[in-house]
């Protein structure tokens, strides 16, 4: 018996959903659009305000609701071409894409025309939602898409860095090589960079720190771990997938649990509050998971200008050409409440937008990205939903171009595979730099074949891991990128998967929450050495402290001492040696544990002496006495903190975790102190400069055993399924999400009824 009957214009037939105890739906439809549509209804019942956020985000709206102080970010979406491009999807939209969106935006709208109490966000700030529309849900995915690719920032960095020290500095500083290189296929050796790309011409233009005009920005770097492993490898005999994401942790958690069921559709799994079915998940026959693939797929160019009109011309190819020029009417809550009207242009070149500063108007920054034409994402997850083998699963992947990834599949055959996923340009050199515009040397020369893209099919391994590491070694023959993950997480997670015998679903999971330190243990003993041979840096407190991290068992759990002593000596370290060698504002975007971490353990020779303190000029500091003096430095910091007695220096009391909401206050869920650093699995990181409080990590843990007699899935989400403050499910999983606790995916119709805690009937 239903607990509640709606009637929803809209639908074709009756649709069943029926909610488990966590409030995770199950929708059982007669069609694809009435699924939509029933998938959209309840996007929007649990999760309205977020959806409305997040379309603003992506489609340059956001100073309607929040004002003047949103303006910029809002020009910049238009810097990236995300609404101009989401039109451009819309207008050239597949079939499938046109019935499932429309038929999602219908069940939005349902529930915005009916809805009887706004969410309490609307209230606060005395806003109504607008109607959904197919391009809301385009926005957002190309928002994604841009959030998964945009290294811009980085580039542009890295730009005033070889400004600032050379290039050939720069290659020996830039964590091009990782610490723990190990590949997705395994260990390699890794490719070289050349000193090529990025010249005193370039060098000459580049005089301005771009990242802090406020017309670019660093964009926050997506993470992720999956690995899937084979059946000879599992206690079942069937493969077995996991895939954990790593994100911002805001409130709500950017990902809805659902499980969905049509004719000839059955899938479950993780779904985007904005869109209509499954990201990452499963279905009777295939599992499948993603994680960031981190190739270079956008450029920065120096463009030259035209001394004789600066302002409207640049060249190129020894020619003066006409920048294109685009109006946009940025719109903005005024203090009044009314909307005002900010009027703001784009400039493009032959390459693509520009970053231009009026003041400074010598130089010109544009940028080209694989996201600047349309394409068509969601036919990948429509066409993986349906897919009953890999050989599917692979035609529907060719879908999946903007937005590089590192996906993993199994099936119930018994196959797994391995695939990065993206369109990748073709260039000369390898163009992490900032890129010579002028002379047209630099233009793309197509896209590598997605079939020489790096992939795996039934490894001999029997497993395969991707942790946003490198993707291939020195003898593959395209550039696809620069910047990778250390490998500390894929390496950590390649031991245990060797050492599990055999792996089981709790395998998966425990493995999902170690927080074992790699980084400690290859730094510690460069402590241990200094401490030994500079003892007059070593305060008797710094040497109680190096007592105890001699004991550690180096793991980073809340309620041990050693964590908080081990990362406060990295932080010191960092600005000890940096601070006083790099010009302000790269100091502030440099404390990144890839930057630093290489300078402490790889002995080599540096492009300038980090280790000298330059307020000292009668001692010239060595490596090691910074080291010693770093940990002094550091138990100072501690004591001042949290008190002399080191028990009371737990790492959860100076490592909280946090969901973010838009209005802040009582949205806000925790803090609460959490495990992990910045290099384990169980993924809780934090800058090298500020606190080691955060706010991002893995906001889902996703696994499945893929039995031949019944898959098994496992999940849980950071925060809850519904964003209604006063519902029980606002923040029931956050709980279980710091207890490293999980919960089933019922799928089958026997275990969806026998979990069912309220059922909701929707009729024509």
């Amino acid at each position: 018996m239903a607990d509640e009957t709606l009637s929803l214009p809209g639908l074709e037939a009756g649709v069943t959903v029926q909610f488990d105890n966590l409030g995770i739906p199950s929708i059982t439809a007669q069609s694809l659009h009435d699924l939509a549509f029933a998938q959209g209804y309840l996007h929007a019942r649990d999760r309205l305000w977020q959806m409305d956020v997040n379309r603003r985000q992506a489609s340059g709206r956001m100073a309607e609701l929040f004002g003047k102080g949103h303006v910029n970010g809002d020009y910049q979406k238009h810097l990236a071409m995300i609404p101009e491009v989401a039109q451009q999807v819309w207008d050239e939209r597949t079939p499938e894409e046109s019935e499932l969106y429309e038929a999602y935006s219908g069940g939005v709208n349902a529930y915005i025309e009916t809805i009887k109490q706004l969410p309490a966000e609307y209230e606060a700030i005395g806003a109504t939602p607008a109607p959904w529309t197919p391009l809301d849900s385009m926005a957002i995915g190309r928002g994604m898409s841009w959030g998964m690719s945009s290294d811009i920032g980085m580039e542009v960095m890295f730009g005033v860095l070889a400004k600032t020290m050379g290039v050939s500095a720069l290659l020996k500083l830039l964590p091009i090589y990782g610490l723990d290189p190990i590949t997705i296929q395994g260990d390699m050796e890794i490719s070289s960079f050349p000193e090529q790309d990025f010249h005193a011409g370039i060098a000459a233009h580049m005089d301005q720190p771009f990242y802090t005009t406020g017309r670019i920005y660093m964009d926050r770097v997506f993470g992720s771990n999956n690995w899937v492993v084979s059946g000879k490898r599992t206690d079942t005999g069937a493969p077995m997938l996991a895939n954990d994401t790593h994100m911002g942790f805001d409130n709500p958690c950017i990902w809805y649990e659902i499980n969905l069921m049509a004719p000839d559709l059955h899938v479950a799994g993780l779904s985007v509050p904005g869109a209509p079915g499954i990201l990452i998940g499963h279905n009777e026959r295939v599992a499948w998971g993603i994680t960031q693939a981190r190739y270079d797929v956008a450029d920065a160019y120096v463009e030259k200008l035209d001394p004789e009109r600066p302002d409207t011309h640049y060249m190129y190819k020894g020619e003066s050409v006409p920048f294109e020029k685009q109006a946009v009417s940025i719109q903005y809550k005024a203090e009044d409440g009314t909307l005002a009207t900010e009027e703001r242009t784009v400039l493009r070149t032959v390459h693509g937008p520009v970053i231009y500063e009026e003041d400074r108007p010598r130089t010109v920054l544009s940028f080209r990205w694989t996201g600047h034409v349309p394409t068509h994402e969601p036919m990948f997850f429509f066409g993986a939903m349906k897919a009953r083998d890999v050989e599917d699963f692979k035609a529907a992947l060719d879908w999946f171009e903007v937005g590089a990834i590192n996906v993993v599949y199994a099936d119930i055959d018994g196959n797994i595979y391995y695939r990065s996923q993206g369109k990748v340009p073709i260039r000369k050199g390898k163009p992490f730099l900032p890129l010579e515009g002028w002379n047209g040397d630099y233009e793309w020369q197509g896209y590598i074949p997605y079939n020489e893209l790096p992939q795996a099919t039934n490894p001999d391994q029997g497993f395969i891991a991707t942790a946003n590491n490198r993707q291939a070694g020195a003898d593959y023959p395209y550039y696809i990128g620069a910047i990778y993950d250390k490998g500390y997480r894929a390496r950590r997670i390649t031991d245990m998967i060797l050492a599990a015998q055999p792996m089981t679903m709790d395998t998966m999971r425990d493995m999902q929450l170690d927080v074992y330190s790699l980084p400690a243990e290859n730094m510690l003993p460069l402590l241990y050495a200094a401490a030994e041979a500079h003892p007059e840096l070593i305060t008797p407190q710094a040497a109680d402290a190096l007592a105890l991290l001699k004991k550690w068992d180096r793991r980073d759990l809340r309620d041990a001492v050693e964590p908080s002593i081990f990362y406060t000596w990295i932080k010191l370290c960092t600005i000890n040696i940096f601070k006083d060698n790099l010009p302000g504002e790269v100091f502030g975007h440099i404390g990144r544990s890839e930057v630093v971490y290489p300078v402490l353990i790889q002995d080599k020779k540096w492009p300038m002496d980090f280790f000298d303190d330059t307020a000292t000029s009668d001692v010239r500091e060595t490596k090691d006495m910074m080291l010693a003096k770093s940990l002094s430095d550091a138990v100072a910091a501690l004591t001042e903190q949290l008190g002399p007695d080191p028990a009371a220096w737990t790492w959860g009391s100076i490592h909280k975790v946090s969901m973010h909401h838009q209005l802040g206050g009582d949205w806000k869920i925790g803090p609460e102190p959490g495990d992990g650093g910045t290099d384990s699995i169980n993924v809780g990181g934090f800058g090298l400069t500020g606190d080691f409080n955060y706010g991002g990590g893995p906001n889902m843990r996703f696994s499945v055993d893929l039995s031949p007699d019944g898959l098994r899935a496992r999940n849980v989400i950071v925060g809850g399924q519904t964003g209604g403050k006063n519902s029980p499910h606002y923040d029931d999983q956050f709980r279980m999400w710091l207890a490293g606790e999980t919960h089933p995916i019922w799928f089958t119709k026997q275990d969806v009824d026998s979990n069912t805690a309220q059922t909701l009937i929707l009729k024509p």
